[in-house]
């Protein structure tokens, strides 16, 4: 059952991005929203909010997974994580959708989309 929508949260993440999607998703109660991080550390958003993943990338169920929301954000132009790149390229296998925001799309840029 795809009863979860997986939000991924790294430092510098775009706040205001990640909130419009996951209030939308989680007042439907169709879905649980749960977020996502490289560890179990907080991580710190563009606005300065500290949010706590709820999952590690290693926790993620993709078998439960409805959606990989990936929200955009000064994470993406620093640096390239390959625990992120090696998550989406697994959603992607398992026919998760990947919802992308802004500056996130530069994540799918190493996916064989094929």
């Amino acid at each position: 059952m795809r009863d979860t929508a997986y939000l991924l949260v790294l430092d510098g993440f775009a706040d205001w991005e990640a909130s419009l999607a996951a209030s939308e998703i989680n007042k439907s109660q169709r879905y649980r929203v749960v977020t996502v991080g490289l560890s179990d550390a907080p991580v710190r958003s563009m606005g300065g909010l500290a949010v706590l993943p709820g999952v590690t990338h290693q926790g993620v169920d993709l078998e439960r997974a409805a959606v990989l929301l990936v929200p955009g954000g000064t994470a993406w132009e620093d640096r390239e994580e390959p625990e992120v790149t090696q998550l989406l390229q697994d959603a992607f296998a398992a026919d998760v959708p990947i919802a992308a925001l802004c500056g996130a799309t530069i994540g799918l840029a190493p996916i064989p989309f094929t």
